[in-house]
């Protein structure tokens, strides 16, 4: 039988954001995550199994949106506190993600989340 394999679309969306940041649609808008992420599940699908789901965290995130609380945030008061994010790229990635959904919905697949989750939590 063949493995079914969970992914962690928070690190799947911003790994293909800066591998592919300069690929843009038609019309100019940022298309890197759409194409790393459709590029992946070929790869996989080819590769490993075609049993996949994608786990997001707190669900699908929402451009603009503020960040989710998670169980973690009231147990490390600091809990990436320290990270450094890039604004911009971080938005960049983030106005992709809806559209990834709809892609992984479309070929027949699973967006799994949990609010207050993050994907690593579930799939553990």
């Amino acid at each position: 039988m063949k493995p079914v394999i969970l992914v962690d679309m928070m690190n799947l969306v911003f790994r293909q954001h800066f591998v592919h940041q300069n690929l843009t649609d038609e019309d100019g808008r940022p298309s890197g995550v759409i194409y790393g992420v459709l590029k992946t599940i070929i790869d996989l699908r080819e590769h490993v199994s075609d049993r996949i789901i994608f786990v997001w965290d707190h669900g699908v995130p929402v451009p603009g949106a503020a960040k989710p609380r998670n169980w973690r945030d009231a147990v490390v008061d600091e809990y990436k506190a320290k990270r450094q994010r890039n604004e911009e790229a971080h938005a960049i990635a983030i106005s992709q993600c809806a559209a990834v959904a709809k892609a992984i919905w479309h070929l027949g697949y699973r967006n799994v989340s949990a609010m207050g989750l993050e994907a690593d939590d579930m799939i553990a």
